[in-house]
């Protein structure tokens, strides 16, 4: 039996959220989206969306998460859910190439640079190359 593919976006820009929301269903996933406030801790964004969260660690779970939201960055999520050893794929974005190699580099997960143009070919490759070396992402 086939795993349901299931996405976890974070964004502060709702309209973004859609957007991915609408290209990622279109890829088969369930999507699920967060909007981020600017202005709340990370603590209370957890105490919010642990129901949320809790629900993803299939390896076929794709999470993807803006970098820059406030006071709630990409990396307090990526070290969220490494923290839990996350068995999917952790993508971050950002419109700073220098700060998602940085990303890359520490925690071995994908960028994807904003804008993207081409939401499924980056998805695609994203995939690809976590499950010809999944013990690299």
């Amino acid at each position: 039996m086939t795993e349901e593919k299931k996405a976890l976006i974070f964004d502060d820009d709702n309209l973004l959220l859609t957007i991915l929301k609408r290209n990622l269903n279109k890829m088969g996933y369930n999507t699920t989206t967060i909007l981020v406030n600017r202005e709340q801790s990370f603590d209370d964004f957890l105490k919010e969306h642990s129901h949320i969260l809790s629900s993803f660690n299939s390896s076929e779970d794709l999470i993807i998460t803006d970098f820059d939201m406030g006071e709630i960055t990409g990396e307090h999520i990526i070290k969220f859910f490494e923290a839990r050893d996350f068995k999917g794929i952790l993508c971050c974005m950002t419109g700073n190439p220098e700060k998602g190699e940085e990303m890359k580099e520490r925690y071995g997960i994908e960028f994807i640079k904003k804008p993207c143009t081409d939401l499924k070919k980056i998805i695609n490759e994203i995939i690809n190359s976590h499950n010809a070396n999944p013990h690299n992402v």
